[in-house]
């Protein structure tokens, strides 16, 4: 589906003479507002499946918390970026029809593709609402289901402002053609100021548990960045034994951080059973490491950390 959307969206274009009166409209798709999170990175790859392990490094390896944060990002990174792709490249060519308070993309149905689909912005009173839709290419327009639905508020300059919107891959399920594997809904919410710090919440519910074939999970993301200084990025995950880890993490912008952990037994656990803390330098190797319970593996001095006291996740 996303395939032959991207490969054809040169079907949408209407009259080329548009293109400036609708940059107001195209820079409200979500695609345009900086919302992947991006935590320092040492050039080295790294596989969603790391995440929810929770294996020991030594001192002076690469510091274990900091690869599962690397890794989170990759997985909210990926599950998103091609939907925001196909805005991008849907508002990257003039609207179909244009007015003073709507811009519309299509409908576009490809020669060979069983799905028609259409994005439309509309100029409201806080900003601009906008909505992605597919439906099955034989039926009405009363069949046309939400893909990505969202609200933004711009700022006053330029990468400004603050907005919320829905991915809804259940509703995608109904098409004729789509992605099978591709299930749950996402929820975003971010703002940037006017020094453009930027946060970003992410709500996955029920998507499809990549560690557990056939299983749904839910994942809560939280992510902040100064521009140019300090960040920080907060998450849940479960491990194979069905452990639940809230983790935060924090960096300074050479790269060296903390990250404080949570351990609670099961999902459910309001108590944790421990705490973990792991401090690295500006090379992601580890200085300084705790846990919390009997016999638990210690190493370092946490005066030495970039973050000489530990803060955790309030998810």
């Amino acid at each position: 589906m996303k395939r032959l959307l991207v490969v054809t969206l040169v079907a949408l274009t209407g009259c080329g003479g548009l293109v400036d009166e609708a940059d107001d409209f195209r820079n409200a798709s979500p695609s345009r507002q900086g919302i992947d999170i991006k935590v320092p990175s040492s050039g080295q790859a790294l596989e969603s499946s790391e995440v929810g392990q929770t294996q020991q490094a030594l001192q002076g390896d690469r510091a274990n918390t900091y690869t599962i944060t690397r890794g989170a990002t990759v997985v909210v990174n990926t599950g998103t970026a091609a939907w925001l792709k196909i805005c991008e490249a849907i508002v990257s060519y003039p609207p179909t029809t244009l007015g003073e308070t709507e811009a519309v993309w299509g409908p576009w149905t490809d020669a060979l593709s069983p799905n028609t689909y259409k994005f439309t912005v509309t100029k409201v009173a806080t900003g601009y609402d906008y909505v992605l839709q597919g439906k099955d290419k034989t039926r009405d327009d009363s069949a046309y289901l939400k893909l990505i639905s969202g609200h933004h508020e711009p700022g006053a300059a330029a990468h400004q402002g603050n907005g919320t919107f829905k991915m809804d891959w259940d509703a995608a399920q109904q098409l004729p053609e789509h992605a099978a594997d591709t299930i749950g809904t996402a929820e975003f919410a971010y703002s940037r100021n006017d020094q453009l710090d930027v946060t970003v919440d992410v709500q996955f519910r029920q998507v499809n548990d990549n560690d557990h074939p056939g299983q749904r999970v839910d994942a809560d993301y939280a992510f902040e960045q100064a521009n140019g200084g300090d960040g920080a990025f907060e998450f849940k995950v479960t491990n194979a034994q069905s452990q639940r880890w809230t983790i935060k993490s924090r960096w300074h912008r050479d790269g060296s951080g903390r990250a404080d952990v949570n351990a609670y037994n099961s999902p459910s656990d309001t108590t944790p059973m421990g705490t973990i803390n792991e401090c690295w330098g500006a090379t992601f190797l580890s200085t300084y490491y705790k846990e919390s319970w009997a016999g638990g593996q210690t190493w370092g001095e946490e005066p030495s950390c970039a973050f000489a006291t530990a803060e955790y996740s309030t998810l």
